[in-house]
């Protein structure tokens, strides 16, 4: 392929490559340059990889965010957690009130444990 013959693809243009092999006989891919991406040069973009230490200090680390509620206690520490039980008219009173405050049934209980503790440290 000639200069003048460069094959170019869109910016967002995405081809999967995970199972290609122009060897075995896959239609060429081409890169945005017009380079024709055989074995070679998969091979020497490995050996250029594999020699760059830079490229793996400055590689992106994706830490997967824990699932569940944020942190009440700071981030990436588990908070503790208070569970009771209460009678199913007390319950249903707290949900009503938390709704009409936008709260959830979580936010009122820690609100109302905290004002009591506040009170009763004084």
């Amino acid at each position: 392929m000639s200069k003048e013959e460069k094959v170019t693809f869109p910016e967002e243009a995405a081809v999967e490559v995970s199972d290609y092999d122009p060897d075995r006989g896959d239609e060429l891919l081409y890169t945005r340059d017009g380079r024709a991406i055989t074995n070679e040069l998969i091979g020497e973009w490995q050996r250029e990889i594999e020699s760059d230490d830079t490229l793996i200090d400055n590689a992106t680390v994706v830490i997967h965010p824990r699932r569940g509620r944020p942190s009440l206690t700071s981030p990436g520490v588990q908070s503790p957690q208070v569970r009771f039980r209460v009678p199913s008219r007390m319950r249903e009173k707290a949900d009503r009130v938390a709704a009409q405050e936008g709260k959830t049934v979580s936010q009122l209980a820690r609100e109302v444990l905290e004002n009591y503790l506040d009170t009763r440290a004084a």
